[in-house]
């Protein structure tokens, strides 16, 4: 098991700069975003006890993505690539900074960070699947 494992980062080492960077970004994304998802979920959970906010937030996360699709295909012609990409990891920061700064939970405010986070994910997914294919 040791040796397999020392072989896959050998494998690892032995490729390009930016398939290194691309991999390691996609590994911290991945991990860190189902908690961040989970974190968000609880939070507006336990400070409003009303489950329909947090079918809101769900709801214009995954209305965010695909709008976002189609923005980030216009904005490919006006910025770089690693810039979208970019945006789209930090964007998931915003949108916590968003829901911790409401001073109350209205569904205005959770929308907001909702459609936010779904940008978020829009970018990072959009950009990471074209880098993924131009690196690989």
């Amino acid at each position: 098991m040791l040796t397999k494992l020392k072989s896959e980062i050998a494998h690892f080492k032995n490729q390009s700069y930016n398939f290194r960077v691309l991999t390691l970004t996609n590994l911290i994304y991945s991990i860190v975003l189902p908690v961040i998802d989970i974190f968000v979920a609880a939070y507006v959970m336990r400070s409003s006890n009303d489950p329909v906010k947090v079918v809101i937030y769900q709801l214009t996360i995954y209305t965010g993505i695909p709008i976002t699709f189609f923005l980030n295909g216009y904005l490919l012609s006006k910025f770089s690539i690693k810039t979208l990409y970019s945006l789209g990891m930090m964007l998931s920061g915003v949108s916590m900074m968003v829901m911790m700064s409401l001073t109350t939970l209205d569904n205005t405010g959770i929308g907001i960070a909702g459609l936010i986070m779904g940008m978020s994910f829009g970018f990072y997914w959009a950009n990471r699947d074209f880098l993924a294919l131009a690196i690989t």
